[in-house]
Order: C-alpha cells, then structure tokens, then sequence
C-alpha cells in the first residue's frame, strides 16, 4: 500500500491508512491458521482479535499488456526483470510452469556454486564475466500470472548477458534429463519447507490465503510427479511466444529495448 502510494507519486496521510484498515482488516478477508495448537484456543484467539465485520475484497480481473520501464542510477550494477503473462494458481498448467521454473534455474542451490538452470548456463556461454546473479520467477494469482526471470549484473555492458537470459525463454532446451532435475529439486523444496512448524505455517497460511484452500504436502508433489516432459515442452512454447515486458534500475544506459532483444 505504501509502496503504491509513493509509485504514484502521492503522499500518504493517516486518513488514507484509516481507511485502508477499515475497507481491508475484517472478518472476512481474515484467515487465522496455526501449528499444533487446538480448535478450541484458536477459535478463542479470534473472537479475542475482535475484528469488524465487512466485505471480502474484490478486484477486477487483471490484464497483462506488456512494457518497457527503466529507471537510471549512479550504481556499478544493473538490476532487471523480464517477464511474460503466466497462468494462475487455478490453472491445470500451474504444475508445469512451477516445473519449468526450476528448469530455467533459480540459482545455486550450493553456496558460491554455479547453478545447474539453463538461464544460469546459457548466460555462462554468452563469454560475460562472472559478476551475475539470476533467478528464474513464478507468481500465481487468482486471475492470471507472471513468468520470467530476476537479473543482476555487476559489470559495464549488460546486453549480452541479458539476450542471453531472454534466449532462455524465447528458445529453451527442454531435455528429458533437465526436466527430471527440475521435478527433484521442487519437490525438495517442498520437502524441505515441510521439515519444520513454521515451514508448514507460512505454507498453509499462504495457500489458504491466495486459493482459499490448503492442498496436502502429498498432492502437490504427486502433482509435480505428473508433469511429463511434453507438459513441460508445451509451456515453454507459451512462454516463448508470449509478450515480453521489462523493468531496469540502476546502470540501464547499455540495456537494450524490448524490440531489441
């Protein structure tokens, strides 16, 4: 809300937060979830919270259209985010474009390893410096996505390194090899979030907030089990031929345009 506000431009005051709180903080945008404690203490904490009864929130259906936005500053790297419209959480393809995350690479898995993704090693292969970091992105809501990939390079020309990230989504190799990889390394991650209450806490919490339900650590990895490597194939070909949109901060004067790239 905050970070709305001052994109916009405007000042905040206190009315603004007021209101906010009013339209937003009720009874029915609530979820109270928990680890290990009883029905009956948790349905005492929510009667204590005491909150106002209200209206569920509801937004109009979001439209991707694309763009090219940069922002430039004096720093020594370049700071980027290329993505593409993706599919939301509802969507039976959701299993595989979290698959086809983990394929194009979200880092090192390994502290100052190299990252086994192809964003990752195609970038490798462009004869840049090492100066970069990449991560492959995912989001999921309830009406569409976000697909694509966060870049920073420490370096004077970015270009290469970012045709090549881009060549990653507009041409990837999708091998039966790398699709298996991806598949273990999400279900590890998943595995691993489970290991711990508050791992489990944030999973449950978020899952119930965005979907409004909460799938069983079981499912979703006999979800990801599923996925085949035509599964896979067929969202990298959406991908690849989806709108493009950009956004830069800090050294962008050598970051080519959209039309460019």
């Amino acid at each position: 809300w905050v970070c709305l506000g001052l994109c916009l431009g405007k000042k905040l005051g206190t009315e603004d937060l007021l209101y906010y709180v009013k339209k937003n903080f009720n009874n029915q945008n609530a979820i109270i979830s928990s680890v290990g404690v009883d029905l009956d203490t948790l349905v005492h904490i929510s009667e204590d919270l005491n909150l106002p009864n209200g209206d569920a929130s509801c937004s109009p259906k979001s439209k991707y259209f694309g763009g090219d936005l940069r922002k430039s500053k004096a720093l020594d790297a370049t700071y980027l985010a290329v993505v593409c419209e993706g599919v939301s959480y509802k969507d039976s393809q959701s299993p595989s474009y979290a698959v086809f995350q983990y394929l194009l690479g979200k880092g090192s898995s390994v502290k100052w390893g190299v990252g086994q993704g192809v964003l990752e090693q195609n970038i490798l292969k462009s004869n840049c410096s090492d100066n970069f970091a990449v991560s492959a992105i995912n989001y999921n809501y309830s009406d569409s996505g976000l697909f694509g990939f966060l870049l920073a390079y420490n370096d004077k020309d970015v270009s290469n390194v970012l045709k090549a990230a881009v060549q990653s989504l507009k041409s990837p190799t999708v091998t039966e090899t790398d699709v298996s990889r991806a598949k273990n390394q999400l279900i590890f991650s998943l595995v691993s979030a489970s290991e711990s209450s508050a791992g489990i806490l944030e999973n449950i919490t978020h899952q119930a907030a965005t979907t409004g339900q909460v799938i069983p650590f079981e499912k979703l990895i006999a979800a990801i089990e599923a996925v085949t490597i035509e599964d896979v194939k067929k969202t990298a070909s959406k991908v690849a031929g989806s709108k493009l949109s950009l956004a830069g901060y800090g050294n962008v004067a050598t970051t080519p345009y959209l039309d460019n790239l």
